[in-house]
């Protein structure tokens, strides 16, 4: 059974093959970190920062606005990079490098 012979028009099947470009993978791209968690974690967690910060947290996909974060919470678009250092008697520290 030989198959059956047909055409494809010019540029027809260079238009149905053309790659998408695929945008690079953020955190931000996805609306992340959300308010709502950042305001969860707040409620846990009983520890203060040495100073409050002021950074940016989204509402939802590309829909971000400043908060002020006050808790001992750490993100590394925020600090860079985030080093805990922790010894057997629970005792921990806390470093940040920007990349």
């Amino acid at each position: 059974m030989n198959p059956t012979p047909f055409s494809i028009p010019d540029g027809k099947l260079k238009k149905a093959t053309k790659k998408r470009k695929a945008k690079p993978f953020t955190t931000h791209a996805y609306g992340h970190p959300r308010r709502s968690t950042i305001q969860l974690l707040a409620m846990a967690i009983p520890e203060e920062r040495d100073a409050a910060t002021k950074q940016k947290v989204a509402d939802g996909v590309a829909d971000f606005r400043f908060m002020t974060i006050r808790k001992k919470i750490y993100a590394t678009a925020w600090e860079g990079t985030i080093e805990v250092q922790a010894d057997l008697q629970g005792r921990y520290s806390v470093g940040f490098s920007q990349n």
